[in-house]
C-alpha cells in the first residue's frame, strides 16, 4: 500500500500538481480564471473561464483548450496530463525508429507518418478515458488509493498557484516570463501556419 502511494505521488501526483500549478497559476496571472477560496468556488470559476473563452475571441493556449476541453478540474487536467504522457511516449518511439538508418525508406516512412497521425487520434479518445489508463490491474483499495493522492496533488498545487497570485509571487518572477514564451511561441506557430 505504501509503495503504491509513494509511485503514485512521483510518477502521477507530482508532475500533475506541477501542472496544476502552472496552469491555474497562468489563468490567474493573465486575468482568464477568476478568484477562488474553496473547491466549489473553484469549480465556478472555471465554468466562468469556459463561458468566457466561447464568448470572446482571446483564445486560452493549446493546453487551456484541451484542459477545457475535457471539462476543466481534476478530470481535464488528468485527460491533458495524459494526453501529454501518451504523445511524449509515441514521439520517442517515432525518433528512435528514426535513428536507425535500415528505416531510412519513403515507404516505412509514410506508413509511420500515418501510424503516428491515428496514434494521436487513439491517444486523444485514451486521454479523455485517462482511468482506463492509470487504474488497469489495481484492485479496488489500489484505485481509491490512487485517487486519493492524485487529487489532493491536484487540489493542494491549485490552491498554491492561487495563493501565489494573490500574493504577489507569481506575478513577480513565474507568470510574466511563462506569458511572454507562451506568446512568442503562439506567434511562431501561428507565422508558420499562414507561411503554408
Amino acid at each position: 500500500m505504501i509503495t503504491t502511494a509513494v509511485t503514485t505521488f512521483f510518477l502521477v501526483g507530482l508532475p500533475v500538481g506541477a501542472l496544476t500549478y502552472l496552469m491555474i497559476g497562468y489563468a490567474q496571472y493573465t486575468g482568464a480564471l477568476g478568484d477562488f477560496s474553496d473547491r466549489k468556488s473553484r469549480s465556478e470559476a472555471l465554468k466562468g473561464f469556459k463561458k468566457s473563452t466561447k464568448d470572446s475571441k482571446a483564445k486560452p493556449n493549446l493546453f487551456m483548450r484541451r484542459w477545457l476541453f475535457f471539462g476543466g478540474g481534476f478530470y481535464g487536467m488528468m485527460a491533458v496530463f495524459t494526453y501529454i504522457v501518451l504523445e511524449a511516449q509515441d514521439i520517442w518511439t517515432f525518433l528512435v525508429f528514426l535513428m536507425d538508418p535500415a528505416n531510412w525508406t519513403f515507404e516505412i516512412t509514410i506508413r509511420l507518418l500515418v501510424k503516428l497521425l491515428i496514434n494521436t487520434i487513439m491517444n486523444f479518445v485514451d486521454a479523455a478515458l485517462w482511468f482506463t489508463t492509470w487504474l488497469k490491474g489495481l484492485g479496488f483499495s489500489g484505485i481509491v488509493l490512487w485517487l486519493v493522492v492524485v487529487y489532493l496533488c491536484y487540489s493542494m498545487a491549485a490552491r498554491l498557484a492561487r495563493d501565489h497570485s494573490r500574493s504577489g509571487l507569481g506575478h513577480m518572477q513565474l507568470w510574466p516570463e511563462i506569458s511572454e514564451r507562451f506568446s512568442k511561441l503562439r506567434n511562431t506557430l501561428s507565422f508558420k501556419r499562414k507561411a503554408s
